[in-house]
């Protein structure tokens, strides 16, 4: 039926190597949650009922006072920062994003300025927020780099009208020269202001809570592997907020249907009784099929890889001589990427001559299969480049 449907629709197959990215289409969700999902789309709930036994769960599984499921962390990242500057009040919540009579401005370190396709300040503006940056500015790089930030920079941009701070713990910010979260939050709190912290891809479900923050964002079809969704928790009364506003205010244009909720919440209770020593093994274990590929090629070599911010997945770094194989590593992503099946890796711009593979989204056979297209468009770059020199030469 699946092979019925790429042809139906007309979709290439994909080989994801690039992480959890929404725009790869995210996690592969398993049996399991898929079965929750088919289950809740088949019957019919009291919505607001579904919403209030989500939040005891995510309490437990998040050591936060309480906690809710919305459409996706974008989503999240909107909500939370209209509960900060419009609480749950009904006649506020229907008035954003006109913020008359209320604080409205987010503080945002400069190297926190990021993308994930949407530009994060843009989330805040959705809720009628105005963006105020702390810091020195970042050179204009993805990921984000060279922006400083100190605790006088914080201090000398928080007022009277600071409804957050937001806080971005990814890869794609800057990971030195800002404050870390502890300092920002403590820093926050001694003038009575919430910490909101974009955690969409991270996989530590206590850390951010322990770290101070007042409302934590994290996805649910990333590292849960869940329907699309997010996973928003925090202190009751925000999430009270965050609710209030899905509801009826602003995030109604962003509502997360039953299948999302009973499909995150179930993932929720998984991830808890995973055994993580094991998935990284098997993560591992399927790196090394990559590995064995790429060994003896000339030109080429390998190197596993850590997580930037320390999540539990490793990642493998496939590096080209430039001289020795003809090949660019963003020129070949980018064929890769407008093949059939399309592979999806990343190649950072910023980064060496290096492609990242990240195995979360593949089997063992997609991955021996992706290695193949890799080695034969790499035998194709190469040719063409020595076929070009020798045009060159004569």
């Amino acid at each position: 039926m699946c092979d019925d449907l790429y042809r139906r629709w007309g979709l290439r197959r994909l080989l994801n190597a690039s992480g959890t990215l929404t725009i790869n289409t995210a996690s592969p969700v398993p049996p399991a949650l898929r079965q929750v999902a088919d289950w809740a789309l088949a019957r019919s709930f009291v919505l607001a009922e579904l919403h209030e036994r989500a939040g005891p769960v995510i309490a437990r599984a998040t050591g936060a006072e309480s906690g809710c499921i919305t459409a996706c962390s974008a989503a999240g990242i909107t909500l939370a920062v209209a509960a900060c500057m419009a609480g749950a009040d009904e006649a506020r919540v229907r008035q954003l994003p006109d913020t008359g009579g209320m604080k409205n401005e987010i503080v945002l370190m400069t190297g926190h300025f990021v993308s994930y396709g949407q530009e994060v300040t843009q989330a805040v503006r959705l809720a009628g927020g105005t963006v105020v940056a702390a810091g020195t500015p970042a050179r204009s790089l993805r990921p984000v780099s060279g922006a400083s930030c100190n605790a006088s920079h914080l201090e000398s941009v928080i007022t009277e009208q600071t409804a957050a701070g937001l806080f971005v713990a990814s890869w794609h910010s800057q990971q030195d020269g800002l404050l870390d979260l502890p300092t920002f939050a403590a820093i926050c709190h001694g003038r009575g202001v919430p910490v909101v912290v974009d955690a969409a891809a991270e996989a530590d479900l206590h850390r951010f809570h322990r770290d101070g923050a007042d409302l934590v964002i994290q996805s649910g079809h990333k590292f849960l592997a869940a329907p699309t969704s997010g996973v928003v928790s925090g202190r009751a009364d925000l999430i009270r907020a965050v609710l209030a506003h899905q509801a009826a205010g602003i995030g109604r244009a962003m509502k997360v249907g039953k299948e999302g909720i009973l499909g995150a919440l179930a993932a929720l209770e998984r991830w808890q009784t995973q055994d993580t020593a094991a998935v990284r093994q098997t993560l591992l274990d399927r790196l090394a099929i990559a590995e064995q590929a790429f060994a003896g090629r000339p030109g080429v070599t390998t190197r596993v890889g850590a997580d930037p911010t320390g999540n539990p997945w490793p990642d493998l770094e496939v590096h080209f001589d430039q001289a020795a194989t003809g090949v660019d590593a963003r020129a070949l992503a980018a064929a890769l990427y407008a093949g059939d099946p399309a592979v999806a890796v990343r190649a950072m711009p910023t980064a060496g001559n290096y492609l990242f593979i990240d195995p979360r989204a593949l089997n063992d056979d997609e991955m021996a299969e992706m290695c193949a297209i890799i080695l034969r468009r790499v035998e194709t770059m190469g040719a063409s480049d020595t076929a070009a020199g020798r045009a060159v030469a004569g």
